[in-house]
């Protein structure tokens, strides 16, 4: 038998999966953790103990309990909250606590002064998203001023995605859809990481390499095997952002799909013919390829997240600009409704067996 194992960290509690080839459920875990908040309008958590202790934790719980051989499993997935700012040194070693998404506001001084230096226009053109909280470039800046000397030992930013992907294949790698979220620092329309729009804040080499979500970031060292339990040599995909890889499992695939998330945040998700400059805060935009039965070859696609349940209204209002296919149920073939279908309550753990085209996922 072959078998998947997939491991998400969340904002208070991490879960994880394994499942077979046929997307049946065998094993699923939890483990839950606190969010820091060492001030006012901070948010953070411990990377190594949060981040990486958890999916340690839930990996050797699901072999445990599961019973399957660590060498019968083909591939490994992450996501995770996001976007996340942490430093790390040469190592991967984090240099302080890692900062969270948009709950984290330390550095609106930051996002004010940039997006005046800049000008919003020009960081709607060239990254697609204006500045707010959930911008990590904003972040990386306080970072630079307030701590000066941690900075300057600082050899990568990482998010909690790509955290977990180097502890597991000791590579620096993010996705297109989580990168998108560096503004100012990251390109939408070029897909690719410049300093252009804020001159002397990053040096080269600081931010990770750049990767689809799908794509092999390598395979499990020797060091992470003896701490999770897996095996040596395992694939490990790039990964991506929560909210996205729920979108992306739950079956919305083509343009005009759309996803409802309940959890410690709200999110609408949903795919467009083509891209939006987003001006609102919570409203998000970012890239990603993907394969369907209609269109087995890779395909880029426009995704489209917003924070709010309020934003609705302005998520469907650019529906009908894109000119998208209507949102509808979608007709999935019986082979696929394992894998699209909310197996587990993200939440409760208790079972669930609603189609994921008429309901969400908790978060």
């Amino acid at each position: 038998m072959k078998y998947y194992l997939g491991i998400d960290i969340g904002t208070f509690e991490s879960k994880g999966v394994l499942v077979d080839a046929d997307g049946v459920v065998v094993a699923s875990a939890s483990k839950p953790h606190k969010m820091l908040v060492p001030q006012a309008g901070w948010a953070e958590h411990r990377a190594r103990e949060d981040w990486w202790g958890d999916f340690t934790h839930i990996s050797r719980r699901l072999l445990k309990d599961s019973q399957v051989p660590a060498a019968a499993i083909r591939a490994i997935g992450t996501s995770a909250i996001g976007p996340c700012m942490l430093p790390v040194d040469s190592n991967g070693e984090p240099l302080m606590n890692g900062v969270l998404y948009g709950v984290d506001n330390r550095a609106a001084a930051e996002i004010s002064e940039l997006t005046s230096s800049i000008g919003e226009a020009v960081v709607l053109d060239q990254c697609g998203n204006a500045l707010s909280s959930q911008s990590v470039g904003p972040k990386i800046l306080w970072l630079k001023r307030n701590h000066p000397e941690l900075f300057a030992r600082t050899s990568k930013i990482l998010t909690a995605t790509s955290y977990l992907v180097h502890q597991l294949t000791g590579r620096f790698v993010v996705d297109h859809y989580t990168a998108s979220s560096s503004a100012p620092f990251y390109m939408v329309n070029e897909r690719c990481w410049s300093d252009a729009l804020a001159k002397d804040i990053i040096q080269a080499g600081l931010m990770p390499d750049l990767a689809w979500s799908t794509d092999i970031a390598g395979a499990v060292t020797s060091k992470a095997a003896a701490e999770t339990g897996l095996a040596a040599g395992t694939p490990v995909i790039v990964g991506t952002i929560d909210a996205a890889a729920e979108a992306l499992s739950v079956g919305v695939l083509d343009s005009g799909d759309m996803m409802i998330m309940y959890g410690s945040t709200i999110f609408i998700i949903m795919i467009t013919a083509r891209g939006f400059a987003m001006r609102a805060f919570g409203m998000h935009r970012g890239s990603f390829r993907i394969s369907t039965p209609q269109c087995p070859g890779l395909q880029q696609v426009e995704l489209l997240a917003t924070g709010s349940a309020t934003s609705l209204r302005a998520t469907l209002t650019l529906q009908a600009r894109s000119h998208c296919l209507p949102l509808r149920r979608r007709s999935l073939h019986p082979a696929q409704m394992d894998w699209c279908c909310c197996r587990t309550s993200r939440v409760s753990a208790r079972p669930s067996t609603i189609p994921a085209p008429k309901a969400c996922c908790s978060a």
